[in-house]
């Protein structure tokens, strides 16, 4: 059916800061991984000198309906500010910025996909499925009004 799994998440690593007197720490959304991706992969150096350039970010606040956090597992289900602070046992007002460039003293590159990319569903895909939900409106549209007469 082609495509690659939307299934993933984004890596948020809290980064201290070498040219901070005051040894500040900011958490860095890396961006997101597949979420079959092996955990050594995820795993960094913490001696390690990396530069990065990154934007401010938002944290997030909770839709409609969504699943509560894992704290067991560390996943978030989205960018909550008083979750990921605590879980990094960092203080509430620690910065959060968005990765976009990376470099590091043994060139490994911390950079992520910061999005999965365009659309990971075919065309015709899309056309299946507006065919399918368009016949289920008509129809539904014809139930009801047969069961009001």
């Amino acid at each position: 059916s082609g495509g690659i799994s939307p299934q993933g998440y984004f890596v948020v690593t809290p980064f201290h800061l070498s040219s901070s007197d005051d040894q500040r720490t900011v958490l860095v959304n890396r961006g997101w991984i597949p979420r079959k991706t092996e955990p050594a992969v995820l795993q960094t150096n913490d001696k390690k000198i990396t530069t990065i350039t990154a934007v401010p970010a938002k944290f997030e606040s909770p839709r409609f309906i969504v699943p509560e956090h894992n704290f067991e597992k560390r996943t978030l289900t989205w960018f909550d500010k008083t979750a990921l602070t605590a879980l990094s046992r960092l203080p509430l007002d620690t910065p959060y910025v968005q990765q976009l460039l990376s470099s590091s003293d043994d060139g490994d590159s911390l950079v992520r996909p910061a999005h999965v990319g365009g659309s990971k569903v075919s065309p015709a895909m899309h056309v299946g499925y507006a065919v399918t939900w368009y016949g289920m409106s008509v129809a539904f549209f014809f139930m009801t009004r047969k069961l009001l007469k």
